[in-house]
């Protein structure tokens, strides 16, 4: 269906649509941070922390370039949204996005968008990393580069180090390890030979859109998360 291919972002120009609105969503994230200072530090953290991802995988699987050389959409992207947040005449933009529903919009596209970039790296890493182990195949591989396909900005740039997970673990990279993990066992395979049930097997399209509407439904409904966070707490802690 034509939803589910908007969804999961591989009907035309669907991508593109989304890279902007994700790249607004960054511009919004970084705002405060980059407020001030010179105009290509500013883009250079807001590329960093909307592509690290993108950066860190293929330096780790050894492989393609990284997502910003490849997509001749990324860096306009990235330009436009940073013009638009930081020099848009009247401040009219920042003032557009912070009507709730416009803001929704934009970290709604913005949620579709991280799970396409999530399951992309998961993916590229199942291709690259083909010798089973311990498994039928290789789990960890790839679910952590899909975790840092989808959360590894908040390392950016490097001088941040690891301050990111210093006391906590930030609910983007949470959120992207969760994603991978589900789509991961309920697409590879591994838990229906395990469990002898291919009730628990999922078509890879199924298990997308699965990822996405949780991540959609935990940004839209932050109160959710905050339901949660005794339990999380709790895990961490074991």
């Amino acid at each position: 269906p034509r939803f589910l291919n908007a969804f999961t972002l591989v009907e035309k120009w669907t991508f593109e649509f989304a890279l902007f609105f994700y790249c607004a969503g960054v511009a919004q994230i970084t705002k405060t941070s980059v407020r001030g200072k010179f105009w290509l530090h500013g883009v250079v953290i807001q590329a960093l922390t909307a592509f690290g991802g993108g950066i860190l995988v293929p330096v780790l699987l050894n492989s393609l370039a990284p997502f910003p050389l490849t997509n001749d959409f990324a860096l306009p992207s990235i330009l436009l949204t940073w013009w638009l947040t930081h020099c848009c005449p009247g401040d009219v933009w920042n003032k557009l996005v912070e009507v709730p529903l416009v803001h929704d919009f934009v970290f709604v596209v913005f949620e579709i968008c991280r799970c396409k970039l999530t399951l992309h790296w998961l993916t590229v890493a199942q291709a690259v990393i083909t010798k089973p182990t311990a498994f039928a195949a290789p789990v960890a591989g790839p679910i952590i580069c899909g975790t840092l396909g989808g959360s590894a900005g908040v390392f950016m740039p490097f001088d941040k180090g690891l301050a990111a997970i210093s006391s906590s673990v930030p609910w983007v990279m949470e959120s992207a390890f969760l994603a991978s993990t589900f789509f991961f066992f309920s697409t590879s395979g591994i838990l229906t030979n395990w469990a002898g049930s291919a009730a628990l097997q999922l078509d890879k399209q199924s298990a997308h859109v699965a990822v996405g509407m949780g991540l959609v439904v935990f940004r839209v409904f932050p109160e959710l998360l905050a339901t949660l966070q005794p339990l999380r707490m709790a895990l961490y802690k074991l």
